[in-house]
Formats: structure tokens, sequence, C-alpha cells
């Protein structure tokens, strides 16, 4: 899921070229985003939908309680909504949520709880 580099004459540095995400790649991310913004290890959380780059996961807490949450995964960014009684809710706009990948490592930084790395396979 590494980024394509290319090199613009004009320029020194390479740019990165964006690179189609995989379903499972979009789970991925979309797990690790969930896992920072709800305090979750990701390793809990699973994939229950895949729909374009809509992704609905869910988890169950230590309590017994079961959290379903949907993302869109574009560009770097992810927004999220919860779903209850099989509804979503409102997208987080608000919530300012950016990734990147590099192999197995998913790094997401969001704008309150800051910046978690993890190994999400």
């Amino acid at each position: 899921m590494a980024a394509a580099r290319t090199v613009d004459a004009a320029k020194a540095e390479p740019e990165v070229a964006p690179v189609a995400m995989t379903a499972k790649d979009m789970g991925r991310v979309c797990r690790a985003a969930i896992a920072t913004v709800m305090g979750r290890d990701p390793s809990i959380i699973r994939v229950t939908a895949t729909n374009g780059n809509i992704v609905d996961v869910r988890y169950t807490r230590d309590d017994g309680t079961v959290w379903s949450n949907r993302c869109r995964v574009e560009s770097g960014r992810v927004t999220w909504a919860a779903i209850e009684n099989g509804q979503p809710g409102r997208w987080r706009t608000e919530d300012n949520i950016t990734f990147s990948a590099d192999g197995d490592q998913i790094t997401v930084t969001e704008s309150i709880m800051g910046t978690e790395t993890y190994t999400v396979r």
C-alpha cells in the first residue's frame, strides 16, 4: 500500500502519486481510525461490510456492549459515523482524521486524540 513516486523534471523532489486502495486496506485504515477515536485496540474491531470507500466495522467492549461504526476512507482522510439500531448517524466531519500506511503499519492522527500507530493485518 506504499505510494508510487514520480519525479517531476522541474522539481528536485519526487511527487507522491495517488494509489488505489483495496477494500482490505480501507478496512485496515477504518479499524485503526475507530481504534484511535474510541480508545480501543484495533485487533478487537472487525470489518462487517464494504461498499466502495465506505467501510462498516463492529467491536464488543469489555462490558459486553456492541458498537458499530462506518468510515469513509479517501485521500489520506477518514470521516466516521456511529451506527445505532442498523441506522448510520451523521458523519463526524468536525473530527480531523488523517492516516498514512506503510505495510502493516497504519498511523492515524486525530485532532484531539493525537497520533497512534498500529500494526493492522
